[in-house]
């Protein structure tokens, strides 16, 4: 099969201090590496092509992703092109019964371990689960270590394979000519959380370390709709009909009386890409975390869209990718490790919500149709959310450790909330503020 080719100058790219976080894993909290594992899977109608045809595809379509051919080279602390690779190698395949769990066995091919001495990415081709009288279809499944790729990454790469474009070399400058600052930002919006909080009692453990996933779909005309009443972005009310939907899911966590131990809400990161656009190549982690707090102790559904927008406007996150494109690279290690370790503590941080875009992809002549990420579940993290935007939709996925009681209940939560909100900002009244509301949603914010 073909490799890859890769200018001698372009072989070898040094890690950044996130990178190196991730393989040291999370700075020692993480035993088992196949937590650090992401991904995601794509469903595909129509006969599935042969796995030969797959990887066929797959080696001629990754000359233009120079980044897959990149392994981690621990030693050195930095990321090495891998002599003799051959993308088709990595295609595997996986044939169900009728009425198998596609979510299961993605899951099952996320905790298989990476060889160490090639590049740390896979993907399966899952077909033979639809029963008889269901439409033919079946699933892709790319995963990759956290390490290796980050969110905007994996989009990136996939829609490289298989939604046209390439890829550009991944340079050892990329990191720091991919951050420099336009301004110098407000210094009081590090954004590290500072005060403990209780942690939620559906998230305290113990816990398995086993993981389950729940796929599932918003309506997307209510989402859509409530976007252009109220001027908020998809992303902005995703996260307030999360809000109410945890409001309902534990409601003992705030019915607590005004006082001092009553919650102020719940304090979340929302992982922001600090890349520079397409021209990046891809390779390791240049990401931060914005903390916001979703406000599930205001009952009022509108109250709740009202402080998530205050806390995501565009200028906040251009602030904060500013902050960080300017520190991280002129931190040392020993600095940004603590920071980070800080970020991922569930006293200080209780889920992290990712949201990622993708653009149009196809398999030959086949659109795909549905996307779905899977982040990571880290032993501090036992519920883990993404948001993928694709296409006109946006469809969610939880990935959590099977001692998290009801996230069935609150995947369904989520679902009625978005309509709950929609109710609230399309009943015949004026805004909380008296003004208006605008005709059309606001660019959607690149979060990751």
């Amino acid at each position: 099969m073909s490799t890859i080719s890769v200018r001698n100058e372009d072989r070898e790219v040094p890690m950044g201090p996130v990178d190196r976080f991730f393989v040291s894993g999370l700075g020692g909290q993480v035993t088992d590496e196949t937590t650090m594992y992401i991904g995601g899977i794509v469903r595909i109608p129509g006969t599935p092509p042969g796995v030969g045809d797959l990887r066929r595809l797959v080696a001629a379509q990754a000359r233009r992703v120079p980044v897959l051919s990149y392994r981690v080279n621990r030693e050195k602390r930095a990321w090495t092109v891998c002599d003799g690779f051959t993308p088709g190698d990595h295609v595997v395949e996986c044939r169900l019964p009728p009425g198998a769990d596609v979510a299961a066995q993605a899951l099952e091919l996320m905790a298989q371990p990476f060889p160490a001495d090639r590049p740390p990415w896979r993907l399966a081709l899952i077909h033979g689960y639809p029963e008889a009288g269901e439409e033919e279809q079946y699933t892709l499944c790319y995963a990759a270590d956290h390490a290796f790729q980050d969110g905007m990454s994996i989009s990136a790469t996939v829609h490289a394979l298989f939604g046209g474009g390439a890829l550009p070399v991944p340079r050892a400058d990329e990191y720091f000519t991919a951050i420099r600052p336009r301004r110098w930002p407000a210094p009081s919006d590090l954004a590290v959380p500072l005060r403990r909080v209780p942690v939620l009692e559906q998230l305290r453990g113990p816990f398995t370390g086993r993981r389950e996933m729940l796929t599932f779909r918003f309506d997307q005309d209510a989402l859509n709709a409530t976007a252009k009443v109220t001027g908020a972005t998809r992303n902005q009310v995703c996260l307030a009909a999360l809000t109410g939907a945890l409001r309902d899911w534990a409601p003992a966590e705030w019915a607590a009386p005004v006082g001092p131990g009553r919650r102020r809400g719940l304090p979340v990161a929302v992982p922001l890409s600090l890349r520079a656009g397409r021209g990046s190549g891809c390779l390791g982690n240049q990401v931060t975390g914005l903390h916001i707090h979703l406000p599930c102790h205001r009952p009022s559904p509108v109250e709740q869209l009202d402080r998530i927008v205050a806390q995501t406007n565009m200028e906040r996150l251009q602030r904060h990718r500013e902050l960080h494109r300017a520190l991280l690279p002129r931190l040392p290690y020993a600095a940004v490790r603590p920071l980070l370790a800080r970020l991922f503590d569930p006293r200080y941080t209780a889920m992290f919500i990712t949201t990622v875009r993708m653009g149009p992809l196809r398999l030959g002549d086949l659109p795909i149709r549905d996307v779905w990420g899977i982040p990571p579940l880290l032993p501090t993290q036992p519920l883990m959310i993404v948001l993928f935007q694709y296409r006109d939709g946006i469809m969610p996925s939880l990935l959590f450790d099977t001692a998290v009681p009801g996230c069935d209940r609150l995947a369904e939560l989520w679902s009625r909330h978005v309509g709950v909100l929609h109710d609230a900002v399309t009943a015949p009244s004026p805004s909380p503020d008296g003004r208006p509301r605008t005709d059309e949603p606001p660019e959607e914010s690149p979060w990751i």
